[in-house]
């Protein structure tokens, strides 16, 4: 008998997206990143890159692109154990925005930290419609996790039950959300697995 699927976003959701640009910059320039605002979303607003040169700048800006981002991430606190906990009822598959020709270096890098996923789906970013529409409504998964609201946008009307892994993001992230339901927002991943993820195994 197949599993059920749930669907899962990677950056900011089971991998560290800022913490491996953070990295990045202390093998580089050999010092850590100033820290800005911690609760912010996008790198260039939790870390301050005020420091380095033009050339720097460059350097740095190349170096976080291809395999080197791709394939060295550290996963996200407490989300090793939320995968392989539940590795035995769901099958995982991880959706994440990305060029597709990474895909499998996205896998490499999860199995390599231990995460027991099925297969990784990576969907080109668009600015005229939500890329993670199509492949949300083939899936037919039972739960559906990302910590951005706009990834929701438009996927509202299927059984999928669809979760926000809210970070609280201070620059503004998550503010938009006109026309985008979300069934639940929860903060951690182990909120998620109490409070929605265990009650509907014990159904």
């Amino acid at each position: 008998m197949s599993k059920e699927i749930i669907l899962i976003d990677c950056d900011q959701c089971i991998l560290n997206f800022n913490q491996r640009v953070a990295d990045i910059y202390e093998e580089n320039f050999g010092r850590k990143p100033k820290i800005k605002d911690p609760k912010a979303f996008k790198a260039t607003n939790v870390y301050d890159f005020s420091d380095l040169s033009m050339a720097e700048m460059a350097i740095f800006k190349m170096k976080c692109t291809g395999e080197n981002m791709w394939s060295k991430m550290k996963p996200m606190a407490g989300a090793l154990e939320f995968v392989n906990s539940l590795s035995e009822h769901f099958s995982f598959i991880v959706f994440t925005s990305m060029q597709p020709v990474f895909e499998n270096v996205r896998m490499k890098n999860l199995q390599e930290e231990g995460f027991k996923i099925e297969k990784v789906i990576a969907v080109q970013g668009s600015k005229t419609h939500n890329p993670k529409e199509d492949y949300a409504r083939e899936t037919n998964a039972v739960f559906f996790i990302d910590d951005l609201a706009k990834n929701f946008k438009g996927i509202h009307d299927i059984p999928t039950e669809l979760i926000l892994l809210d970070h609280e993001y201070s620059d503004g992230a998550n503010d938009d959300r006109e026309g985008i339901i979300i069934n639940h927002t929860k903060k951690s991943l182990l909120e998620i697995k109490q409070d929605l993820i265990l009650p509907y195994l014990s159904k």
